[in-house]
């Protein structure tokens, strides 16, 4: 029977509820949202990319890697194309301000891993895979690493901390925003994450004992926090805030004692836990849409089911374990292949 960590299975599913919580504005109707946002919620994506960067770095050990690398694409491309093509038409139908420029040009940025809807996550990933499928050793993964974290820094100057290049250098910041719109994409935030993850499921050996990465953790958080109160401060002028400087030391030592406190524990088949989380990431979207619609339609947009609300967030939430479970519980092939 094949097992897995149990801790970071539903670590995901906690993880996947936070990001659906995140798109239907529930945190900016919650008192101290803002840090439940920031400093809980959106660890969510960096922990997705670790984790999956650490199990790809645990099989890339005596495996033909060819074949290992297009087994994770074949896994990751037919949802990536078929869930990101079906919510750009959605958002280009019901958005009436969008533009078929914004249809064409978000069709392109599909292929480069930089997307404008939810599905930019397994862009990302399925680029990453493939660039470290190319890294041949432990030194050349070093040095992509520190590359893609100065680029993670550049990427949060045209987003968390945009307000740096707009007061000192706007030409410069002009040129970032009009070229890239946003930094969730492989090279400014996914690339980083998923290689720290492989890096840790290939070569990663535990020296420090395991008080010390608490010490750091604790510390990392209490940064942190300090960094999102500082940009909260700075709001008027932030573009985005998806992604801090200090979210990079709390992932990663959260990962690394998740992984090394369940090696003394038996581990437990938590398939029907990885299966739920993954459809809940591809399909809670696709029940934000419906319920969108429901209330444009049939509500008017006084009523109680509107964005940021705690009702709406929860009947979106049921609706997308209902249908999860729906996807689930259907043994057709090819919904398979676009919810595995």
């Amino acid at each position: 029977m094949q097992t897995r960590n149990q801790t970071i299975d539903y670590l995901r599913l906690f993880f996947i509820i936070g990001i659906l919580f995140i798109h239907t504005g529930l945190c900016y109707a919650l008192p101290y949202g803002y840090y439940i946002l920031t400093i809980i919620f959106r660890l969510g994506i960096p922990f997705f990319f670790i984790t999956s960067g650490y199990f790809y770095g645990k099989q890339d050990n005596g495996f033909d890697r060819n074949n290992l690398k297009n087994n994770y694409l074949k896994k990751l491309i037919p949802p990536y194309i078929f869930w990101g093509t079906l919510y750009l038409i959605l958002e280009f139908l019901i958005n009436q301000n969008k533009s078929l420029l914004f249809l064409v040009s978000n069709t392109f940025k599909m292929f480069l891993g930089s997307f404008s809807n939810v599905m930019w996550y397994s862009g990302s990933l399925s680029w990453s895979i493939i660039i470290l499928s190319n890294i041949k050793n432990k030194k050349q993964l070093i040095i992509s690493i520190v590359i893609s974290f100065l680029l993670y820094l550049i990427g949060l100057l045209f987003n968390t901390y945009n307000f740096v290049l707009i007061f000192h250098y706007t030409e410069l910041y002009d040129a970032l925003i009009s070229t890239f719109t946003q930094n969730r994409s492989f090279w400014f935030v996914g690339f980083m994450y998923v290689a720290i993850g492989y890096y840790i499921g290939k070569y990663f050996k535990c020296k420090i004992k395991k008080r010390n990465y608490i010490i750091i953790l604790l510390l990392s958080l209490i940064l942190l926090f300090f960094e999102c109160n500082y940009i909260h401060t700075k709001l008027e002028w932030v573009y985005e805030y998806d992604y801090f400087i200090f979210q990079v030391p709390v992932v990663v030592c959260m990962f690394i004692l998740l992984i090394n406190k369940n090696k003394k524990n038996k581990f437990k088949n938590t398939k029907i836990v990885r299966n739920l989380s993954a459809n809940m990431y591809y399909e809670h979207f696709l029940a934000i849409y419906v319920v969108t619609m429901f209330n444009r339609i049939f509500l008017s947009s006084s009523t109680w089911l509107t964005y940021g609300t705690i009702s709406y967030s929860l009947v979106v939430l049921i609706l997308t374990l209902m249908l999860s479970l729906l996807f689930i519980k259907v043994k057709n092939p090819i919904l398979k292949k676009i919810t595995s």
